[in-house]
């Protein structure tokens, strides 16, 4: 199944279907994202998120591919345990020009100084 949604728009990974997600008029752009799928996610082609991340309920795979997190604030990611974390390279973007590259197999917790 392919569909195509608006990269303004907020998106919940929930259920069991699979099928290839794509958006527009921003390719590979969402809004606010929340994983609340036990099974998990995969990316299947890099994704930004310029809104929050939330990591309720599963494990999001990046793969080869890359998650970048748009928002530069601290509460730009929620959610996470030893059950729900990204796996993957992971971008967040802090400020203009300035990134953040994770490339460790599980990220838990993120914290931004002061």
């Amino acid at each position: 199944m392919t569909n195509t949604y608006s990269s303004g728009a907020n998106y919940e990974f929930r259920g069991t279907a699979t099928g290839t997600f794509t958006t527009t008029p921003t390719a590979n752009t969402v809004n606010n994202l929340t994983i609340n799928r036990s099974a998990g996610v995969i990316l299947s082609q890099d994704l930004s998120v310029n809104g929050i991340l939330n990591l309720t309920i599963g494990i999001l795979s990046t793969s080869t591919y890359t998650l970048t997190i748009v928002n530069n604030s601290s509460g730009a990611v929620i959610g996470g345990s030893t059950s729900n974390f990204i796996n993957g390279p992971l971008i967040w973007q802090l400020a203009t020009g300035q990134h953040i590259l994770f490339q460790q197999e599980k990220v838990q917790l993120i914290y931004l100084s002061a």
